[in-house]
């Protein structure tokens, strides 16, 4: 299967969009009209069992994909089951919040301090005693 360079990859839990590869695997799950074996996409996509695991499981731990067993059809473990979830974020602002990110990490000399400095503003305006209180940046040790 090929990634369409049109669509735009999405971002892990670490913060890094996906690789194309665990793109094409999320992608191959959310095609399917039912759950989908971890054999079934080593044959779709020809990688390497333990590769195609590996990004299921990330997925998993980014919340993307979910898992089940399989029904037990005779000895041994039963296979896992991979199921997309739901792709609208948890919190409406998430994706905006992503975004906000992801230019400002792009188009600011210091991304870090401007979002630091974006935060305390905006916690200010909840409590304005909040900016007394904060710590500036730590020293590194």
């Amino acid at each position: 299967m090929e990634i369409d360079e049109g669509r735009r990859r999405r971002i892990a839990a670490n913060g890094r969009r996906h690789s194309a590869t665990r793109e094409m695997v999320l992608r191959m799950v959310e095609a399917q009209t039912a759950p989908v074996s971890t054999a079934a996409l080593t044959d779709a996509t020809g990688l390497h069992e333990n590769t195609v695991r590996g990004h299921l499981e990330q997925l998993r731990a980014d919340g993307y994909v979910r898992r089940q067993r399989e029904d037990s059809t005779g000895r041994g473990r039963p296979a896992w089951l991979w199921q997309a979830t739901s792709p609208e974020p948890a919190n409406p602002y998430a994706g905006l919040a992503a975004a906000l990110a992801d230019t400002l990490a792009r188009t600011s000399a210091d991304p870090a301090g401007q979002a630091r400095e974006a935060g305390r503003a905006w916690g200010s305006r909840w409590s304005p005693t909040a900016t007394a209180r904060t710590p500036g940046p730590r020293s590194s040790r």
